[in-house]
């Protein structure tokens, strides 16, 4: 297997459908079920998108099409097994992968190979998804820039840490990706692209194979071009079905905790309820 982004040849996916990277995973997933598109056609375009644009983006560290190709065929002879069902995802590089390197963004641990897959990957493809590669972090999920570009204007920042995670959703590599945060390294690249993240409580999902930072922070993030998307990723993983809890009816609350640090904020913070 590949440790690095493919040159597959782009001649052998000429005719893919390239329409079908514009789907949401949520559109994706009733599509494949229904039996009007596969799992293989699906991937086939998410290659093809990544084989186009990653020289430019940089989002994706590893992916073998090959591999991929295969789980989703295997998909394809199978029941359904969730609402992502075929769906293609990818992985942010501090998540342990068993058939793909996992390096934190690290000269220090090229080629690192875990020997099982982190239990959120695990989840995914016991729901019947596709893994796809793995996408660039800052190295160890710190401060410093990365390799990833913006996809809508290249000289602009990424954000970090889940930079590649961001980039490869917004520019229809994949529907939906993980990353991870321990302050901000999820929902500042999100908004920075224009997709939609998810920072979950802390501690609602199962963090082993994630690599730690500070404990009491950590949370495993998700990102998708859609709401419901989301729902269902988060959905597959935490084992309830976000549906029937993310209803729009329910009036927005926000809690503002006045903590010892209260008194560094600037003043636009502390003017919150003015």
């Amino acid at each position: 297997m590949s440790g690095s982004v493919s040159a597959r040849p782009q001649h052998e996916l000429s005719n893919t459908p390239m329409e079908l990277t514009q789907l949401t995973a949520a559109e994706a997933g009733r599509l494949i079920a229904q039996k009007e598109i596969s799992s293989l056609e699906l991937t086939r375009a998410c290659i093809g998108r990544i084989e186009e644009r990653n020289s430019t983006i940089r989002s994706f560290r590893h992916f073998d099409p090959d591999f991929s190709l295969k789980q989703a065929q295997i998909a394809d002879r199978q029941t359904p097994r969730s609402a992502l069902h075929g769906v293609s995802f990818a992985v942010k590089d501090v998540i342990d992968t068993e058939d793909f390197p996992t390096e934190f963004g690290s000269a220090v641990h090229e080629g690192r190979r875990p020997k099982a897959d982190a239990t959120c990957v695990s989840l995914m493809r016991q729901a019947g998804s596709v893994l796809l590669g793995k996408v660039v972090t800052t190295k160890y999920a710190m401060f410093n820039p990365n390799e990833t570009r913006h996809p809508l204007k290249v000289e602009h920042t990424p954000g970090g840490s889940s930079s590649g995670t961001a980039a490869s959703a917004c520019d229809r590599m994949v529907p939906i990706a993980f990353g991870n945060q321990t302050a901000g390294s999820l929902i500042r690249p999100a908004a920075y692209y224009g997709v939609y993240g998810l920072k979950p409580t802390h501690g609602t999902t199962d963090a082993t194979g994630v690599l730690p930072l500070q404990l009491y922070f950590d949370t495993l993030g998700y990102m998708a071009r859609s709401i419901e998307g989301l729902q269902l990723f988060y959905g597959v993983v935490s084992g309830t079905d976000q549906r029937a809890i993310w209803s729009r009816d329910k009036p927005l609350k926000i809690g503002l905790c006045e903590t010892c640090q209260w008194p560094y904020a600037g003043a636009h913070a502390r003017d919150f309820n003015s």
